[in-house]
């Protein structure tokens, strides 16, 4: 074969054009329109394949979409030396090398979501109804083995560039599912490091109030933030977020990934790293802190293969505290890897 060196695009009037009358692959009209919306928003990347005669042997579908788009001209390759045989063999191959390739689904499904997020249009990319059909069932299918949705915000579970506001009633919502998980990351805190849940402004004793009056009997300051979460929010306190902290874990690292806390506090981010499948290891000043959080793991007895890990230090001696976490970092790259 001596066509394939030295290849040079031409541009041909498409009057001069002939596509080969026993063209195996078929066309719809449908496809043509899709072929012809690439060309308009991309251009015309692709160039025909012609013999010395100017006769197609790879790109009708391109040709018929510049015919339908008024082109009078578009680029072509020209194939020398290419015998009969050839030709008719390569038409054929043309076709069928690329349908012989795959898709990686998880990579596409990020693609596409991708191109969703800034409202591009994927009728561009050229898949017919039945192929998305299929693809959203077989995403489906596989992110329900592993207890996953599709959209970026169960993903994620809020978009890029939100403005975080604790008091909506998703947050309060999610933040109320944590703590029923028995998340009491207060445990271990001295007393100068956690308010008292009664202290709240004066108008939320209102509402306690008449809360009151309404079923007709005191509660507890506990009882009342159980029924109203979005009045639990204490300036000042040391209490991390599970929200916050289930945000910051899903836009920042990877299922598998290491969570290095040089001042782990209470347990918080240690069990919703572990419940997010997030190998966290926490280090803390205080003895009896490290140890109320070990107990509270202990007590929620919880599945996860990456139980949290708490070490008594000072954060300034992070590495020390943290001795073999290369060990661990190799062991999980390997893991996600298999």
């Amino acid at each position: 074969m001596t066509g394939s060196k030295n290849l040079v695009v031409v541009y041909q009037d498409v009057k001069q054009i002939n596509a080969y009358v026993n063209n195996s692959r078929t066309h719809t009209p449908e496809q043509i329109n899709q072929v012809a919306n690439s060309i308009k928003e991309f251009g015309f990347t692709n160039p025909i394949l012609i013999d010395e005669q100017h006769n197609v042997i790879a790109g009708h579908a391109r040709l018929e979409a510049a015919i339908s788009l008024s082109m009078n001209e578009v680029p072509c390759i020209i194939l020398h030396g290419l015998t009969e045989l050839q030709k008719r063999a390569y038409l054929i191959a043309d076709n069928q090398l690329a349908l012989n390739a795959g898709w990686d689904l998880d990579i596409l499904r990020a693609e596409i979501e991708a191109l969703e997020l800034n409202e591009f249009d994927i009728d561009l990319l050229g898949f017919d109804e039945e192929f998305i059909k299929q693809f959203n069932e077989d995403i489906q299918e596989k992110l329900n083995e592993v207890g996953e949705k599709t959209s970026m915000s169960d993903k994620f579970l809020i978009p890029p560039f939100s403005v975080f506001n604790a008091r909506e009633a998703w947050w309060q919502e999610r933040k109320k599912k944590w703590l029923d998980y028995g998340i009491e990351s207060e445990v271990g805190r001295s007393d100068n490091l956690i308010f008292s849940s009664s202290a709240k402004p004066p108008q939320v004793y209102e509402i306690k109030r008449s809360y009151e009056i309404k079923i007709g009997r005191k509660v507890t300051w506990d009882e009342f933030l159980l029924k109203h979460p979005e009045l639990n929010t204490l300036n000042g306190t040391s209490v991390f977020d599970p929200v916050l902290c289930e945000i910051a874990y899903r836009w920042f690292s990877p299922k598998g990934g290491v969570i290095l806390d040089p001042f782990a506090g209470g347990s918080v981010r240690g069990i919703v790293a572990a419940l997010l499948n997030r190998q966290y290891i926490g280090c803390d000043l205080r003895q009896e802190q490290v140890t109320a959080n070990q107990e509270q793991w202990k007590e929620l007895n919880q599945d996860s293969e990456y139980p949290p890990v708490w070490v008594c230090g000072d954060s300034k001696d992070i590495t020390e505290h943290a001795q073999g976490i290369e060990q661990i970092l190799f062991l999980l790259a390997r893991h996600m890897q298999i």
